[in-house]
This record gives structure tokens, C-alpha cells and sequence, in this order.
């Protein structure tokens, strides 16, 4: 009798078992155009049971409970979901791509943005504040050894001057000069590189490159030189005022080092009281009308020394061409938004010296205001005016 009561005992337990346990079916899908989506994860949360779609889409999951279940539904790419099932016995859904899992985002030519892994062309990118550190005053000297496969070279080191920039080297076009694109507008198409030696670096939010003859695909004949593209700071929707002020002092010298060019002693022929003598009798005196010296005489032996001193007033030409430049580099920029509308205003004011002659004075003017005019519809204008004044020939330093 004990025997048989425990038989019922545990025949009606394992049917309450069974009674409370059931199997889900289901379907998932794409949100964009409703296709299967097979190899996605159903996994009944809170435990490891689970299993994947089929190849259309189909999942069947026993042992789920009859209260209190929850799915949740994952694939690489697609935003994860949970879902209580309730009294359903068959559960679909539709999953929709997680944009939130892309990697480094580049804009292409033609103004869409893509996954950087994606790109079979060369694609560096320079973070504004990586040129803001630097000593220069030049976006273009800025970006020296910042892009691999870049040269930059100075061809003058006069204020303003810009250098030219090869992207990997030459080619077969007649020049090596990148198309320069500033907020998506061609800039300097007669010297590419003088346009970026005017803008303020302090005003850059990054810097992409794009290198190598691929480049041609998305720019044309002439971006096989390779693209710099410039992108100017801008404010955010609903961001409080945002005031920045920043102020460089830089000072450049000539490197002399360690040893006294200027010679102390010297051979030629002197009266008795220590003096030069000129080849015409007397002494070397500079020609009051040219500057110039007259020769001094010179007697060549075999034992000549350099011993003797200068009585003459003697000149360091070094000292005379060259000076320590100090240069002065302002910048305010005042930014924010509100609702639908964001702005951006930035004032800059350059003034350079060069060691050599020459000063510039550069000030910079940029305004970049978008509106939302719709979701998915932004219009925004962007300004720049650059104002120069260069002095190349600041006065006569020779004494």
C-alpha cells in the first residue's frame, strides 16, 4: 500500500512538472525589409537553455516556463532584445541594426559616412586636439609627422609661407599638390598648400587624409595626389555656452652652438701701432660711398700664423642677419545651442616675426551656425575670412 501511494505520489508530481513546462516557437526578421534572419541566439534568460534560428529564420525552444519567461534575442550587429511571453506559445519578432556597435566613422567623397575597416583606400585622421599643442603657427607645419606617408616640406621660413605637402610622392599629372576640402569646399585651387597656411589651427575639430591613387575613385583625376579634408568646430543642439580662450608665446632663435665663429687673430700686415695696412699704402678703411672694405695686404710665407689682434672694429654678421622672433597666437571661440540650432564663433589673431626679416599679421574670422529643419534635414553655413598683412622687408639690421 506504502508502495503504491508513492507511485501516485510521484506520477502526479512529474506531470504538475510537465503541466508547468512548453515549448516556444517563433520567427525572427529584419526591420528594414523584413527578411529572415538566421544563426540568431534565443536564450531563455536567466538560464543557459537555448538555441539559433534556422536558415528562414525559425527557432524552437522547449522547457520554457509557463509563467514568467523571458527571451532574449542577439546577433552580432543587431540590438539585443528581451521579451516576456506570457501566455503566447509563439513568439516573432523583428530586430533592427545597432549602429551604436560601428567602429571609426569616416565621411567619404561623396559626404556619407562609412566604417573605416570598410575602406579599401588609405584613410589617416588627426584629431584637432593633437595640433593644438603644437609650436607652430600653420595648420600645414602642424601636420608634420602626424600622417604617415606624408611629407611636408618648408620651402621658405618666411611668415606665412606655406610648404608643400606630397602624399606619397609624385605622379604623372604635372604637379604633387592634394585636393584641400574645408567643411566639404574645394579651397586653394591655385596653391592648395597656401590655404591651409591661413587657416587658425585652434578652429580645427580633425583632420582626415587621404592617401594613395584610390582616392581617385571618389575625387577624380586630381585626387590621385591624395585629399586633405578639414573639418571646422561647431556647437551642439541643447549644449550650454561654451567660452574658450587660449594664448601661445613663441619664440624662435638661431642655433649658434657652442663655438665662436668669429676669428680673434689674424696674419695680414699692420703699421707699428697694430693696425691693417691696405694694399694701396694705408690703412683698410670701409669706402664711405659702398660700405665695402678695402683689401688688406698680405705677405704669404710659409710660417704664416694668425697672431695677431683685431685693433679694427670687427662684426659679428650672424648677429647682424639674424634675431630672436617672438610670435603671438590668440584665439576665442564661443559655442553652444539650443532646441534645433547650434552655432559656433571663433576670432584668432596672429602676429609673427621671422628670425631673418619679416612680420605677418593674420586675423581670423569663422562662424559655423547649422539649423534642423527637419529630422534628417540639417542646413548649415559656414564662414571664413582670413585677413593678412605681411612685411617681408622689415628694415636694413646691417651696422
Amino acid at each position: 500500500m506504502k508502495k503504491f501511494l508513492l507511485l501516485s505520489f510521484s506520477l502526479v508530481l512529474a506531470f504538475q512538472v510537465w503541466a508547468q513546462e512548453r515549448t516556444i516557437t517563433g520567427k525572427v526578421t529584419s526591420v528594414e525589409d523584413g527578411t529572415a534572419l538566421p544563426g540568431v541566439n534565443v536564450v531563455l534568460k536567466g538560464t543557459s537553455s537555448g538555441t539559433v534560428t534556422d536558415a528562414d529564420g525559425n527557432y524552437r525552444l522547449a522547457g520554457v516556463p509557463s509563467s514568467g519567461a523571458v527571451l532574449v534575442f542577439s546577433f552580432i550587429g543587431l540590438q539585443t532584445q528581451e521579451v516576456a511571453v506570457g501566455e503566447r506559445s509563439v513568439v516573432d519578432i523583428a530586430m533592427a541594426a545597432d549602429i551604436t556597435q560601428l567602429t571609426e566613422v569616416v565621411i567619404t567623397g561623396v559626404g556619407v559616412a562609412t566604417e573605416k575597416r570598410r575602406l579599401a583606400i588609405d584613410v589617416a585622421s588627426v584629431s584637432g586636439k593633437n595640433l593644438v599643442p603644437s609650436a607652430v603657427a600653420s595648420l600645414d607645419q602642424a601636420l608634420q609627422g602626424k600622417i604617415a606617408g606624408a611629407q611636408v616640406l618648408l620651402n621658405s621660413g618666411e611668415p606665412g609661407a606655406a610648404a608643400n605637402i606630397q602624399l606619397r610622392g609624385l605622379n604623372s599629372l604635372g604637379n604633387a599638390n592634394p585636393i584641400i576640402l574645408l567643411d566639404g569646399v574645394q579651397i586653394g585651387t591655385g596653391n592648395a598648400a597656401s590655404a591651409l597656411a591661413g587657416l587658425d589651427i585652434s578652429n580645427i575639430e580633425r583632420v582626415e587624409v587621404v592617401k594613395g591613387a584610390a582616392a581617385g575613385m571618389l575625387y577624380g583625376a586630381q585626387g590621385a595626389n591624395g585629399v586633405i579634408q578639414i573639418f571646422t568646430k561647431k556647437g551642439s543642439r541643447n549644449q550650454r555656452l561654451s567660452v574658450t580662450l587660449s594664448s601661445k608665446v613663441i619664440s624662435d632663435e638661431v642655433v649658434r652652438g657652442k663655438h665662436n665663429l668669429i676669428a680673434g687673430l689674424h696674419h695680414y700686415d699692420t703699421d707699428s701701432n697694430g693696425f691693417i695696412l691696405s694694399t694701396g699704402g694705408g690703412t683698410i678703411a670701409p669706402d664711405p660711398v659702398t660700405g665695402t672694405w678695402s683689401d688688406p695686404e698680405v705677405n704669404l710665407t710659409a710660417d704664416l700664423v694668425n697672431d695677431k689682434p683685431y685693433l679694427e672694429t670687427t662684426f659679428d654678421h650672424l648677429d647682424q642677419v639674424y634675431r630672436r622672433a617672438l610670435s603671438h597666437n590668440t584665439s576665442l571661440n564661443i559655442s553652444g545651442g539650443m532646441n534645433n540650432f547650434d552655432y559656433s564663433f571663433n576670432v584668432n589673431n596672429l602676429l609673427q616675426q621671422n628670425v631673418r626679416f619679416g612680420d605677418l599679421d593674420r586675423k581670423n574670422i569663422g562662424v559655423n551656425l547649422g539649423v534642423e529643419l527637419a529630422e534628417g534635414l540639417t542646413v548649415r553655413s559656414t564662414t571664413q575670412l582670413v585677413i593678412e598683412n605681411e612685411n617681408l622687408q622689415s628694415g636694413n639690421r646691417f651696422s
